[in-house]
């Protein structure tokens, strides 16, 4: 009982921790931040053997720029790779919507 307990604690720690990364992303400028750019474009060697185990990052808040290139250089990673709220751009500046102020974002399709 006590191991079920000390697992689910750790558990809860981790996507807490992890939810403050996606929430300290989105507090900085469109540009990539040094945290997701090392996991993108500079992976330790532990994080691509938790890849290599299925493990899948999650990105939050990158434009469509952003997200191409983050792609096109890690190709051969790109099913380690979930991108959410990515923002739409036209001629690299991000665009709002006039109705809420918001940036628009790509349908991911998870409303459906």
């Amino acid at each position: 009982m006590n191991i079920q307990l000390v697992s689910t604690i750790k558990v809860l720690f981790l996507v807490a921790l992890n939810q403050g990364l996606l929430a300290d992303h989105q507090a900085h400028s469109p540009d990539l931040d040094a945290w997701s750019a090392d996991r993108i474009y500079h992976p330790s060697e532990a994080q691509l053997q938790r890849e290599s185990r299925g493990q899948v990052t999650i990105y939050d808040g990158f434009t469509d720029v952003e997200v191409e290139k983050a792609l096109d250089h890690g190709f051969h990673r790109m099913q380690n790779m979930m991108f959410t709220r990515v923002k739409v751009t036209r001629d690299g500046q991000g665009i709002v919507d006039e109705n809420t102020g918001e940036a628009v974002t790509e349908d991911d399709g998870c409303d459906d």
